[in-house]
């Protein structure tokens, strides 16, 4: 599993504390090795360097690996919910990694977006928003 980190908050010597703040927002999704998701990581990453007000935190789960996937998203179920970011884009994998989202959600109640997947009816209670598989109405979700 990779994680890549753009970092872009600014701090001032009032606002330093011993724990660093969670990001703003967690992207799981699959890694750069198709064109698709290497898209999807250079516009998370150029949109986050471009806002400085936002810190981005990117965890790859490897090329479609449902382990890894799977290992991902229980690593943010045991989070504590202080270290939790603002909102999670969850690309998932299958149903189980749907579930996996859901719960995320009922633990922590962490507003989630779900990338490359329309939602099923039982998820739209936990989603802030999706963007579907196909182009059209990834925009109009969105």
């Amino acid at each position: 599993m990779t994680i890549a980190t753009a970092q872009t908050q600014t701090t001032t010597n009032s606002s330093i504390s011993s724990k660093p703040s969670p990001p703003d927002i967690v992207f799981i999704v699959p890694d750069r090795s198709t064109p698709y998701p290497n898209g999807l990581h250079n516009g998370i990453l150029t949109s986050a360097y471009s806002n400085s007000d936002i810190s981005v935190e990117v965890i790859e789960y490897g090329n479609y690996d449902q382990s890894r996937s799977f290992a991902a998203l229980n690593a943010a179920i045991d989070t504590p919910t202080e270290q939790q970011p603002k909102v999670y884009c969850i690309w998932p994998m299958d149903v189980e990694s749907k579930r996996l989202a859901g719960k995320l959600f009922e633990i922590h109640r962490v507003p989630i977006v779900q990338i490359n997947q329309l939602p099923d009816d039982w998820e739209l209670e936990h989603l802030l928003g999706y963007a579907g598989p196909k182009d059209a109405e990834r925009a109009g979700n969105a």
